[in-house]
């Protein structure tokens, strides 16, 4: 299942009045398309909510033609004649259902188990050829996973980026030579790193499309503090 339908899962029930607010505070150039109780459907944006005395709370709609153009219709309706909202742009769909409390995230497409082989294999490489680092290739597991496959795919980008930033400096990389000859990424629930037995761990959420990439400032103070 992919990442939008994931986080789709974690947001609240709303009722129509917490929706048509938040969305007119917050998106008000959200496009939505509502039905009435009596079949009709209109489309467009929030323009204003207010209260009447006959019919209570109620929204202006800014009409959209046929062609998604702003037409010089403007629709005044009650909210409890309103039957369903429907939400147009999957963008800013997790935003307006979770009011905020939770983003998009970052995108991932699909990747194979031997690109990303190859990624951890040119990690190893580079460390060797750019710094003397014989640690072998790195160990993690491999999900089947597409989207999980291309999330690990730019985190060891991030991760070997943060590597060469680091041994640049020549007190890093001695440190390194006589402390650490391999390195584990394990599946972690938040980002750490420790050093046991010449082994350089990593731990980091590898698998969890829900979770934020790796910072690389914390990776690098992290990694500092075991060298």
């Amino acid at each position: 299942m992919n990442i939008f339908y994931s986080k789709l899962k974690k947001v609240p029930s709303l009722n129509k009045e917490e929706l048509f607010l938040y969305i007119f505070e917050s998106s008000p150039d959200s496009i939505i398309q509502i039905v009435t109780h009596a079949g009709l459907t209109y489309s467009g944006c929030i323009v204003n909510i207010g209260i009447t005395r006959d019919e209570g709370k109620t929204i202006i709609l800014n009409l959209i033609d046929n062609k998604g153009n702003f037409a010089d219709r403007i629709l005044h309706i009650s909210i409890n004649r309103i039957e369903s909202v429907e939400l147009i742009n999957k963008k800013e769909i997790i935003e307006i259902l979770s009011r905020g409390k939770i983003t998009e995230g970052e995108h991932y497409e699909i990747s194979g188990k031997l690109e990303v082989k190859r990624e951890i294999q040119g990690l190893s490489d580079s460390l060797l050829k750019i710094y003397g680092l014989n640690i072998g290739v790195p160990e993690i597991t491999i999900p089947d996973d597409g989207f999980k496959l291309n999330r690990i795919s730019k985190l060891i980008g991030i991760i070997q980026k943060v590597f060469q930033d680091i041994l640049k400096e020549e007190d890093a990389l001695a440190s390194w030579k006589t402390k650490y000859n391999s390195i584990v990424f394990d599946e972690g629930e938040y980002l750490d790193v420790k050093g046991a037995a010449s082994v350089l761990h990593i731990y980091f959420p590898f698998n969890n499309l829900d979770a934020p990439l790796i910072e690389q400032k914390e990776l690098t103070h992290k990694l500092m503090s075991v060298l």
